[in-house]
């Protein structure tokens, strides 16, 4: 069997392997990807990656996002008041997200385009 053949076969990851090994850089290769990976697997690390993930998407889309905490019945006429002011046909206005803190208010997200076309 050819051995160019099997590379071609195997996929991108073989190949690279195979060019690593052949140019002595895997073994530093390998050991330095194990450690980032290991690094990354840690509660914290996963939660700062998922934000700062949120935080690059949110800054390349179009919508605006306002957070309000109130208490219950305030919240439901703030959305309310939202929906009048800005109808979801128009501005594709909705709850992003919302969530009750342990004070018995609601958090939540609206989340709407600047204007209207």
């Amino acid at each position: 069997m050819n051995s160019n053949r099997f590379v071609v076969c195997a996929g991108r990851a073989v190949r690279n392997a195979l060019v690593l090994r052949v140019f002595g850089l895997y073994r530093r290769y390998l050991s330095a990807d194990r450690t980032e990976f290991m690094r990354s697997r840690t509660p914290a690390d996963i939660a700062a990656k998922s934000a700062q993930a949120l935080r690059r998407r949110a800054g390349n889309d179009a919508f605006r996002r306002d957070t309000f905490a109130l208490p219950r019945e305030a919240a439901r006429e703030k959305a309310r008041e939202v929906f009048r002011r800005y109808p979801k046909p128009a501005y594709m206005t909705e709850i992003e997200s919302w969530r009750e803190l342990p004070d018995g208010r609601i958090e939540f997200t609206m989340r709407r385009l600047p204007t209207a076309d």
